[in-house]
């Protein structure tokens, strides 16, 4: 029964510009809804941004690392100086390469809601200094290694407390969204059969029309002929009007349900 009348409803006709005409099923006007309209498209964005807070919310505790590197941080400075050995004046010049590196390790704890992380300093010096004629040149290194452990006394563990936020809120945009599926389905559906049922009954009234106008021939025939009174074409004559008003109003309701749908 059901496949019989999708089969009544392909011929319902969709004017767009005055010029092309689509023919759609019910099963072809939902497709369309979902993929193209603007409810759905707001339905799933909204999941979308739902299941990405909670992955982002569950990568908060994996571990991640940051390496700031500063390589290389070349200085060089000139200052005059008088040299008693020669008894001229020589510039005293420091010509200095930085090579420096931070490395740092975060690992949260959803355990215990604390912070455990790892710093690793490491700098290494190359300098050149002394008067132009005598020169010297060092190398040195410095690193610092720490370990720092984070962990909140008399407070919730926000680590777990917001992992279980996320998850809750992505099952209630799960739900929300099949929820808003059966709703757009059952709207469009509604609509549907709305617009064909709007239909039929201008095909109903237009075949009205159609009845009284001959009726009304006949009568106005049989006036002109002595066969039946004057008040007989007039009652005809008001109901070919009542029709023909039916028709119109008929015809609004159909644009409406068209630009509705």
């Amino acid at each position: 029964m059901r496949g019989r009348l999708i089969i009544a409803l392909v011929f319902i006709q969709f004017s767009v510009y005055g010029q092309v005409k689509h023919l759609l099923t019910l099963e072809q006007s939902i497709s369309v809804a979902f993929q193209h309209g603007f409810a759905a498209g707001e339905v799933g964005s909204r999941y979308i941004a739902a299941r990405n807070s909670a992955e982002a919310s569950r990568r908060r505790l994996w571990t991640s690392a940051s390496l700031s590197v500063s390589a290389p941080d070349y200085q060089e400075s000139l200052t005059q100086q008088f040299n008693p050995l020669s008894g001229t004046y020589e510039y005293y010049q420091v010509n200095t390469t930085n090579l420096q590196s931070t490395l740092a390790i975060t690992q949260p704890l959803a355990l215990t809601g604390g912070t455990l992380r790892f710093n690793q300093f490491l700098l290494g010096r190359n300098q050149t200094s002394g008067l132009s004629s005598t020169t010297r040149e060092v190398k040195d290194y410095f690193s610092n290694f720490a370990i720092e452990f984070q962990q909140p006394f008399l407070t919730p563990n926000l680590h777990r407390v917001n992992a279980t936020r996320a998850e809750l809120a992505l099952a209630q945009a799960e739900t929300d969204y099949l929820k808003d599926q059966l709703d757009l389905g059952y709207n469009i559906t509604q609509s549907f059969y709305s617009l064909y049922q709007t239909s039929r009954a201008l095909l109903i009234t237009k075949e009205q029309v159609r009845q009284n106008e001959e009726s009304y021939t006949t009568a106005r025939n049989k006036f002109s002929a002595g066969l039946i009174p004057e008040v007989d074409v007039m009652q005809s004559e008001v109901e070919l009007a009542t029709s023909r008003n039916d028709s119109l109003n008929v015809e609004r309701e159909l644009a409406r349900a068209k630009n509705a749908f």
